[in-house]
């Protein structure tokens, strides 16, 4: 199973696949970022959001993309659309551009099944 990419989505996913819509917030000292995956017809099927020490945005990203996966495989979604509104991130996941050595382990789908 790999998850298709996007940048941000204003339509609905097609049925059978759970649209996970993410971002990530760096601010001087504070960091957040949450999530939440929908299905066709809209209903919210999960949400999370979390805080950690700031490290950098790209980071930040990746990690909020790897546990919104990681949720969605824990309740058997097996078709997964991620939207992002970073093109760096898509970039990065598609290995069409090397992330920061800090990331690396992010980008590991054995991680996150």
């Amino acid at each position: 199973m790999k998850p298709l990419l996007s940048n941000l989505l204003r339509e609905p996913p097609m049925e059978g696949i759970v649209l996970l819509n993410t971002d990530g917030s760096v601010k001087g000292d504070r960091d957040g970022y949450g999530g939440l995956a929908r299905v066709t017809n809209g209903d919210c099927i999960l949400s999370y959001s979390g805080r950690g020490p700031p490290v950098s945005m790209v980071y930040q990203e990746m990690k909020l993309i790897k546990r919104g996966l990681q949720l969605c495989i824990e309740r058997g979604v097996k078709h997964i659309q991620v939207t992002t509104d970073s093109e760096l991130m898509i970039a990065y996941i598609k290995r069409q551009k090397k992330p920061p050595w800090n990331c690396i382990h992010l980008l590991s789908l054995s991680t996150i099944v």
